[in-house]
């Protein structure tokens, strides 16, 4: 405004000047006023266009700043991965892979990554080492967009997603003196992941890419990986480094059974399945309600005994060589060639199929067995548990039949030193602990 006004006098000058020539002391009287005003105004003009410039340079000032916290919150939230591992393991390793060829060349052939020496145990103590009877929590799923999870239990260790559990919660477990183990997948391609999701933006239409993805899971989204292949195990790596980086313990790699799926018999497989001698009752439904029914046509990539022995060694001394704690999940039938490269291992639904004391090697080494059994979504009341550590979600008619069952099974548990905790298949909050 003063700037608007000082112009607008500096205009009327000449005609004032005029309107005044020759009129003695009147004159001088209105050329010493008007210069006075216009000085003012001069004066006012200069002091509105600093306070312009400096407002100008505290807006540009908290922009720098916000976007610097965009990148920072950018560099804290996305993998680690998505940059180092794709953008260099990643990448090299599709480079150095010939192009498969229908006929002379399959994506089944074997493609074999170059690893470390798997013939020996690692030696090293650095890494978290639990002890059997360690008492733990698993929710690697969560009801809220932000992948909060329920941080109440008392417990000494928690298994949680690696991806999605907020960073401020891994955070807050750790300063509890409780260790966290974080899962990922290493033995599926999960279509939301965002490394999985920057591989297939940067390697579109790649033929490579073509030997790295196998045949469908009933899960949805997810497909068998190929665990001989370079970029698997590169993609793995980079996961680990992701793992450290927010601060996991350990890490749970899951599907890491993937070479069972391709036999035509089970290994110490028996004739029936012996649920029975733990009195677990015939639920109204079994699996899971969120199964795609697909037709079972194994990984599809032929993986045998020994590939699997590879891939799980190399995976174990990879997360030492970070100095993460690591365990075997589900892969009984390779428990004993495997317990000396694992800490600990995850068993689900053992009871169901006589596999528990297949994991005894573990516990007879002074390392903890973690298992759970899962109570389907029909069994809760109102199709949904409403309390953490509580039979109160258990619809009244079905509570005598799950007491009985919970009470054979956690005094085999706590006989044979096995962590054993009741679970819903949605892996969220709920948790039922065995009596001490």
């Amino acid at each position: 405004m003063a700037i608007k006004a000082l112009a607008k006098i500096i205009f009327l000058w000449p005609s004032i000047s005029r309107t005044h020539r020759g009129k003695g002391m009147k004159s001088t009287f209105f050329k010493l006023l008007f210069f006075l005003i216009a000085l003012a105004l001069f004066t006012a003009a200069i002091a509105q266009n600093t306070e312009q410039t400096q407002t100008i340079g505290v807006v540009q000032t908290e922009d720098s700043a916000l976007d610097n916290a965009l990148e920072e919150s950018t560099t804290e939230l996305t993998p680690q991965t998505t940059e180092q591992g794709i953008e260099q393991g990643i990448e090299q390793a599709i480079e150095e892979v010939p192009v498969a060829n229908p006929v002379t060349n399959p994506i089944i052939t074997p493609v074999m990554a170059p690893s470390q020496n798997t013939t020996q145990a690692p030696t090293e103590t650095s890494w978290w080492k639990p002890t059997p009877n360690t008492t733990w929590q698993w929710q690697i799923s969560s009801p809220y967009d932000d992948g909060e999870i329920e941080t109440a239990l008392d417990v000494q260790m928690y298994d949680v997603d690696l991806f999605d559990t907020p960073q401020e919660q891994i955070d807050f477990l750790k300063a509890k003196g409780i260790k966290v183990v974080c899962y990922f997948s290493a033995g599926t391609w999960e279509d939301w992941r965002e490394d999985i999701v920057q591989l297939e933006r940067r390697f579109a239409g790649d033929p490579k890419l073509e030997q790295v993805k196998g045949n469908r899971m009933p899960w949805p989204g997810e497909w068998w990986l190929n665990t001989r292949h370079p970029i698997v195990r590169a993609l793995m790596a980079s996961r680990l480094d992701y793992a450290v980086s927010r601060g996991c313990d350990g890490v749970e790699p899951d599907n890491v059974d993937a070479w069972t799926n391709d036999l035509s018999a089970f290994p110490n497989a028996t004739e029936a399945a012996h649920s029975w001698a733990y009195n677990i009752p015939e639920w109204p439904c079994e699996d899971p309600p969120f199964l795609d029914e697909i037709e079972t046509k194994g990984t599809g990539f032929q993986l045998t005994a020994n590939d699997q022995l590879d891939y799980n060694k190399w995976m174990a001394l990879a997360a030492h060589d970070r100095g993460l704690s690591i365990g075997l999940k589900n892969n009984g039938a390779q428990a004993l060639e495997l317990e000396p490269f694992y800490d600990w291992s995850l068993v689900e639904s053992c009871y169901n199929y006589s596999e528990c004391h297949d994991y005894d090697v573990f516990p007879n080494n002074n390392k903890p067995v973690f298992m759970t059994q899962y109570v389907p979504d029909c069994v809760l009341k109102d199709g949904r548990a409403n309390s953490l550590n509580s039979f109160q979600s258990i619809k009244p008619e079905l509570i005598e039949g799950m007491n009985t069952a919970v009470g054979n099974m956690c005094s085999d548990a706590q006989q044979n030193q096995f962590s054993l905790i009741i679970k819903r298949y949605d892996l969220q909050a709920w948790n039922l602990q065995c009596p001490n």
